[in-house]
Parts: C-alpha cells; sequence; structure tokens
C-alpha cells in the first residue's frame, strides 16, 4: 500500500456542480435518500406481517421487496478513469495490477449501504457518491472470500516454493466487503462528521501507509510477508471490531496486542487480506529478483575493485585491456541497479516493498 496524493487529481466532472446547476452526485443523492427511508418502511412493515402471523398462528407472509438501489454514479466511467491514473491501475490496497487477472472494482472505502456487525445502520449511504470515499480494488481485497493464511504462531512462516503454500496454513475469510471498524463512536447519519472517526482500516489517500505497515525481508528465509510495524502508543482493550472478526482472528489480534504493533496496520492487513498465498507468492518473485540483482551488483563491485587494484602494481602490461573490463563491468552495475531502481516507481506492482528494500541494500553497501 502506497499513499496517493488525491488533491493533485481532479474531481470527476459526474461530481461537480455546473454553472449553479447541481451535479449528477447530488441529483442522485436524492433518489439514494428516498430509497433508504423506502427500504426502512419495507424493513419495518416486513417484521409487522412477521409478527402478526405469528400470534395468528400463521405461516409468515411472503417479505415485501425492497425496491432497487440507485447507487449508480461510483462505476461512472470517469470516475474508473481517473481512479486508474491516481493508481496506475493497480489495487489501492494490495498494489497489484487487477487487470492482469479481473478489472477493477470501485470501492467505498465508507461502506455505502450497510456496515459488518451493525445491523441497525444503514451504511453511509450519503457517501455512495462522494469522491473522496472511493478507491480501486481488486477483487480479492474488495470482495469477501475464503484464502490461504500463514497461522499466526511463534515459529517462523515459510513459503513451500515446491508446494505453491505456507509450511502451516490456514483457511480464513478475508476481503473488505461492508467491514469498518472504528475506534470510539461513529457516524450514523449524514449530519454526523465522519472525519471525526477513528477508522481501523488504513486508507491510502489519508493515511501513509508506510508509517503502519513494513515487510519481511530476510536472506535466510525469502517470503514477502507484510508486517504491522511497531506502535510506540498503547493500543485501547476495545479494538472496534464484531464479534464475528475478533474470533476469526483472535490469535492475530493477541500478537498484535502482546508486541504492541500498530493496531491499524495489523487490522487492515487482516481485513484486507494483505498476506493472502496469491500476494504473498509474487511479492516472493519479486523479492527473490532483487536478491538475484543485488548479488549481481556486489559480485561486479567486487571485481571492479580487483581490477583495480591490479592496475596500480608497476610493470603493468594489460592496463588499457583492464580498463575497458573495468568500464563494462560499471556499466554493467550501473544498470542492474537501475533496473532495481524502476521497480520502485509507483506503477510497478509492490513499489512501497521494493523502496523498503533498497534502503536496506544501501546500507548494506555503506
Amino acid at each position: 500500500m502506497r499513499y496517493v496524493d488525491r488533491s493533485q487529481y481532479s474531481t470527476p466532472k459526474v461530481m461537480v456542480a455546473v454553472l449553479g446547476h447541481r451535479s449528477e452526485a447530488e441529483l442522485e443523492l436524492v433518489k439514494v435518500e428516498a430509497y433508504i427511508k423506502e427500504k426502512a418502511r419495507i424493513r419495518a412493515l416486513n417484521e409487522q406481517n412477521k409478527a402478526q402471523a405469528k400470534l395468528a398462528g400463521l405461516k409468515p407472509p411472503a417479505t415485501v421487496a425492497k425496491p432497487p438501489s440507485p447507487f449508480q454514479l461510483y462505476g461512472h466511467d470517469s470516475v474508473r478513469a481517473r481512479l486508474n491514473e491516481m493508481f496506475h491501475r493497480k489495487c489501492a490496497y494490495c498494489e497489484s495490477l487487477y487487470y492482469a487477472t479481473s478489472a477493477m472494482e470501485v470501492e467505498h472505502y465508507r461502506p455505502k449501504e450497510s456496515v459488518q456487525g451493525e445491523a441497525d445502520h444503514e451504511g453511509y449511504w450519503w457517501l455512495g457518491a462522494a469522491w473522496d470515499n472511493l478507491l480501486p480494488s481488486c477483487i480479492y481485497c474488495n470482495q469477501r472470500r475464503s484464502q490461504s493464511l500463514p497461522r499466526a504462531s511463534g515459529k517462523p512462516v515459510v513459503l513451500l516454493e515446491h508446494k505453491g503454500q505456507f509450511e502451516d496454513p490456514r483457511s480464513a475469510f478475508t476481503g473488505k466487503g461492508t467491514h469498518f471498524p472504528v475506534l470510539g463512536a461513529r457516524v450514523t447519519d449524514r449530519t454526523g462528521d465522519s472525519s471525526k472517526e477513528l477508522p481501523l482500516l488504513l486508507n491510502p489517500c489519508l493515511d501513509q501507509p508506510k508509517d503502519h505497515l513494513d515487510y519481511y525481508i530476510d536472506f535466510k528465509n525469502i517470503i514477502g510477508l507484510m508486517l504491522a510495524r511497531p506502535n510506540v502508543g498503547a493500543i485501547p482493550s476495545s479494538i472496534g471490531l464484531d464479534p464475528k472478526t475478533r474470533e476469526e482472528f483472535r490469535d492475530e489480534l493477541a500478537l498484535t496486542l502482546r508486541h504492541n504493533l500498530d493496531l491499524r496496520g495489523s487490522v487492515s492487513i487482516l481485513i484486507y487480506g494483505l498476506n493472502r498465498l496469491g500476494l504473498v507468492q509474487d511479492r516472493t518473485r519479486v523479492l527473490r529478483q532483487l536478491m538475484f540483482m543485488e548479488s549481481q551488483v556486489v559480485e561486479i563491485t567486487t571485481f571492479i575493485k580487483k581490477l583495480k587494484l591490479r592496475a596500480s602494481k608497476p610493470a603493468y602490461d594489460y592496463a588499457d585491456e583492464d580498463k575497458l573490463i573495468e568500464q563494462g563491468l560499471k556499466h554493467l552495475r550501473d544498470r542492474t541497479v537501475q533496473q532495481m531502481k524502476s521497480m520502485a516507481k509507483p506503477q510497478a506492482p509492490y513499489s512501497m516493498m521494493v523502496r523498503a528494500y533498497l534502503e536496506c541494500f544501501t546500507a548494506r553497501l555503506n
């Protein structure tokens, strides 16, 4: 996950008022508000009919269907195009290039119709077409589904390359869905100020992910795991997750609390599924490529130093030839380093992990 400055990109025109006329987003909001009221009325009617049938000893009547959803504008072509431009066609959460396997999904950071674990919450429906609430996501970060994850334990996590799986895996449901855990009070209607909420899920346009997330980089155990950074602050005992999610990730959350890791980083890894098997495999591939190139750079540098040492000796007959060799090796080394740096560009997958690796590489060279 990498920070993206949303202010550097213009709001899609369908969400901007023109010449005193309301924007298409504002017009849709009128329909959405009516839809939410009608949905609440129908729900109350269904509950009333069910209760009356039960009292009369009758079968529950057929439920009255809710009206069709009016949420449309968030998927407009202009919105999708701007999100693709902002995030270089990568998922806002896991940085994978979603077009390799599926189309981008426009994701609501604050869910638009319901909130996991809060049956009475209608969702942040007033933000259904709010530009600041929309992010691009791959289907795996956005949709709930069972994934293979590393098991939370004291022993190191190992990726079995020949089997393509974790050494000690477990299955769990990940993907954001309608999850939006917050610390403290939650906004329940459009009159509230959602900017005062304390979300546990990171937003790459509002947060600096590098302050909360880190990567496991170890030459002896090459595996592209994402980690929560150590947290200098105290973690509250009530962590804002619904009971089902707390139970699903009980062991991981226990480790977070025990080792005082960043809570928002940890919860984001768990909910978005940032350590699901497919992602870890792909990040591991990138790490192996980086480590291979580092070994090339180190070996080439060693040869250059040896050539310089030989050239300094008196009565040396091959100075001109060795000079050409030295220049060629320098060129090869510099090209390799440039290739490594190109993997940290914003449009590259897992660019922030690459940057973290390159920082460690630079420290090792010094």
